[in-house]
């Protein structure tokens, strides 16, 4: 650009527009200088500033590609540093653009082009380390699903890990954990003491219409998140279980309505509180170190 210093990924888009008019014919022998020329900038500029930020190193390594310098050493450790970074390319808080996006056509463009040629030299090990069947790119989860795909290269162990993604297990069984515990210091001796002798007079059924209004309008918050009323009941389901097992386990013998009802309902507008708020805000993530 004129007037301005030149940069990796500028250089890239006129290579490749370049490299484009030529195959089509559009222009033939004058461009040949013009690549050579970049082709030697490109040398230069690695070797004397080499690139730190995701979205620099993703497009010096297309650049490469569209330069035909993949057997270059230095465009190997390139390549092999943006990999190193790809906890913080799937990353929650990942450009998805500027990191995830074009990472991910960097990583895609250089493999293909390899595989085209037949004299490559055993210098990209990189690719060999990662997942037979690696993650999709845009899989935004918890650091520990990345762990597990590399624990084993087999396709059923990759089906398995898929599976812990898609259905989140491990993360609604982490805040299930939380909530549990959260439940057991808020309904403590003093709570279940006072709602097992409401009686069924007004204390009774008042005490029920309040507990009924927070869990309806729990329901109704939960019930925006999710877009729909019954994927998130369904999704209320696993802390009502717990809720009830946590009340059988603790409680002592007491009337059915309202002492029990409210107790189970009180632990579980804990637990599932807490288990939303876990899986919605990452904590998961936050908690493994990277």
């Amino acid at each position: 650009m004129a007037g301005h210093e030149p940069t990796i990924h500028n250089t890239f888009n006129v290579v490749r527009y370049l490299c484009a008019a030529q195959r089509a014919g559009v222009v033939k022998a004058e461009l040949d200088t013009a690549l050579a020329n970049a082709k030697a900038w490109f040398r230069r500029e690695i070797r004397r500033r080499q690139p730190k930020r995701v979205l620099d190193l993703a497009y010096a390594i297309r650049l490469a590609v569209q330069l035909d310098l993949c057997r270059d050493r230095h465009v190997n450790r390139l390549a092999a540093q943006l990999c190193r970074q790809r906890s913080r390319i799937l990353a929650p808080g990942a450009d998805l653009y500027a990191e995830t996006e074009i990472a991910a056509i960097a990583v895609l463009e250089s493999s293909r082009h390899l595989d085209s040629l037949a004299d490559v030299q055993p210098c990209w090990t990189w690719r060999w380390e990662l997942p037979v069947l690696p993650p999709p790119f845009l899989c935004r989860t918890a650091y520990l699903y990345e762990l597990l795909y590399g624990l084993f290269r087999a396709r059923w162990w990759i089906r398995t890990v898929d599976f812990l993604v898609e259905s989140a297990i491990v993360d609604r069984s982490a805040g299930l954990l939380l909530g549990t515990v959260a439940a057991l210091g808020v309904v403590d001796d003093s709570v279940i003491s006072a709602m097992t002798n409401l009686g069924t007079g007004v204390r009774g059924i008042t005490t029920v219409v309040l507990i009924a209004a927070g869990a309806t309008l729990w329901l109704t918050i939960k019930s925006c998140a999710y877009s729909s009323v019954l994927r998130a009941a369904r999704a209320s389901v696993s802390s009502l279980v717990a809720g009830v097992l946590l009340t059988w386990i603790v409680l002592t013998p007491a009337p059915l309505f309202p002492s029990i009802v409210v107790l189970v309902a009180l632990r579980w507008l804990v637990i599932d509180i807490v288990a939303h708020t876990v899986d919605a805000s990452g904590l998961l993530d936050r908690m493994l170190p990277r």
